[in-house]
C-alpha cells in the first residue's frame, strides 16, 4: 500500500489524525487518486488501511 500512497506523498503517520478523521481523509485520497489517473486501492485494501490507521490514530486529549 505504501507504494501507491507514496505516489504523491510519504505515507502519513497514523497519529496525524484521530480515528474519527481518518475515514474522510482516506476517501479524499481515493478521489484524488482517481483524478490523477492513479490506480486506487480496492475496497478490501481500503478497509485494511483504514482499520490500521484508525487503530493507531491520535487519541484526543
Amino acid at each position: 500500500m505504501a507504494e501507491r500512497c507514496g505516489q504523491c506523498h510519504a505515507p502519513p503517520a497514523p497519529s496525524r489524525h484521530s480515528a474519527e478523521e481518518w475515514p474522510s481523509v482516506v476517501e479524499r485520497m481515493r478521489v484524488h487518486m482517481v483524478r490523477q489517473a492513479n490506480q486506487i486501492l480496492s475496497d478490501e485494501e481500503t478497509r485494511i488501511v483504514l482499520d490500521y490507521l484508525m487503530k493507531h490514530a491520535r487519541t484526543e486529549s
